[in-house]
């Protein structure tokens, strides 16, 4: 009797957590759009509190069309909910070359933007608190990350810019699978960072990776926000430069130090 009333109990629970599991997946989708007009998903994380994260709830399945080009601008908030989460691949294979996140987002989760081969910048805000394994994987034409977060240290999981290739050119390390890992963004890429924060990023995790690390001097962050808002127009660098305080320049650039596609340049 005693044997019957355990299988039975045991029954009992593998259902109730056979069901919790089927809730847990059955996450309602919802949609919205951004201020450029495109049409995303996302899925509420806390109801009581308010909170939403972009994504579909499922797995490799993407907040948004693959087709859709240029600049996409994450909202900070979606039908009175605070966005505070970019979801598991909620843009992989993304065909973007410019996305903005804003104040408010706290993480970035496990390949949100893998194998999105056409971004060039990527702003991240200062709020964020970690970036997911794999979040920029294989992301082979960026080349401006603009990092506002103050304190980086334990932000970032593993190979979160990496690329792979099965064969290439000085490996980074070559895993158990004979799989040739590179330091492709690391390399490529310039990181910006608030002022005073090099040395850190220089001794954090992953961070410490980017070849080049600089710092946004007090005139740089409206240059670095004139760079983001027309980056969508800029495929392969269209050749724009910026003064120091933002402004684009309509004549040839004269003596001093100015910003063109996404690098600080220096005329004499």
């Amino acid at each position: 009797m005693k044997t019957i009333n355990l299988i039975i109990l045991m029954m009992f629970f593998m259902n109730l957590t056979s069901n919790l599991n089927a809730q847990e997946s059955q996450k309602t989708t919802y949609t919205a759009q951004t201020t450029e007009g495109y049409v995303f998903m996302y899925i509420i994380v806390d109801e009581a509190g308010k909170k939403a994260a972009i994504g579909s709830g499922e797995k490799f399945v993407p907040a948004i069309q693959p087709f859709i080009r240029g600049r996409f601008t994450v909202p900070n908030e979606v039908n009175g909910y605070k966005v505070i989460q970019i979801g598991d691949y909620a843009f992989t294979g993304c065909q973007l070359d410019t996305v903005i996140i804003p104040e408010g987002v706290e993480t970035i989760e496990h390949g949100a933007f893998e194998s999105c081969n056409n971004l060039q910048y990527v702003s991240i805000p200062s709020t964020v608190k970690k970036i997911g394994t794999y979040a920029f994987f294989a992301g082979k034409n960026l080349k401006s990350v603009i990092s506002h977060i103050q304190n980086p240290q334990n932000t970032m999981e593993e190979s979160v810019f990496d690329e792979w290739v099965a064969i290439g050119a000085k490996p980074r390390e070559i895993d158990d699978y004979g799989r040739t890992w590179l330091n492709g963004t690391y390399q490529r890429a310039t990181l910006y960072v608030p002022k005073g924060t090099k040395e850190l990023y220089q001794e954090s995790f992953e961070w410490q990776e980017f070849d080049k690390i600089e710092e946004m001097e007090s005139g740089d962050t409206n240059a670095i926000n004139a760079i983001e808002n027309d980056a969508s127009t800029s495929k392969q660098g269209n050749g724009s430069v910026f003064d120091l305080t933002g402004r684009r320049l309509s004549t040839a650039p004269q003596r001093g130090i100015y910003i063109q596609d996404g690098r600080k340049v220096m005329v004499k």
